[in-house]
């Protein structure tokens, strides 16, 4: 877009210059309008995608909150389970060390000689 110089006269600004004007000052209004709108069709998709997606951040933010819970309680059914363990073993390894009161047969006592 030129420049233009409005030259005053004796009597006002020359006609043609200001008609010029005029037009060029419609012309970036117009401009201006389009891209107001443009931005603010703009800004209303990205508002939707926004409100989308706290949607989703809400939604997996409840998920995680639960499956935390879920890891809580799978955690405390592990611990149940290793003091079972734990528990077995030891009923195991007090079987084994105890005496049982059971005699040996007597052929079992001695050992064979041939």
């Amino acid at each position: 877009m030129q420049s233009v110089t409005l030259r005053k006269r004796l009597f006002g600004y020359h006609r043609g210059q200001v008609h010029q004007l005029l037009l060029d000052r419609d012309n970036l209004l117009g401009l201006a309008r389009e891209r107001i709108g443009v931005t603010e069709r703009e800004v209303e998709r990205v508002k939707a995608e926004l409100s989308a997606a706290r949607l989703g951040l809400s939604s997996k933010d409840r998920l995680i909150s639960e499956l935390q819970g879920e890891i809580g309680d799978m955690r405390g059914q592990v611990d149940e389970l290793r003091s079972e363990i734990e528990r077995a073993r030891r009923e195991a390894r007090e079987q084994l060390e105890a005496p049982t009161g059971l005699r040996r047969p007597a052929s079992s006592r001695t050992p064979s000689r041939r």
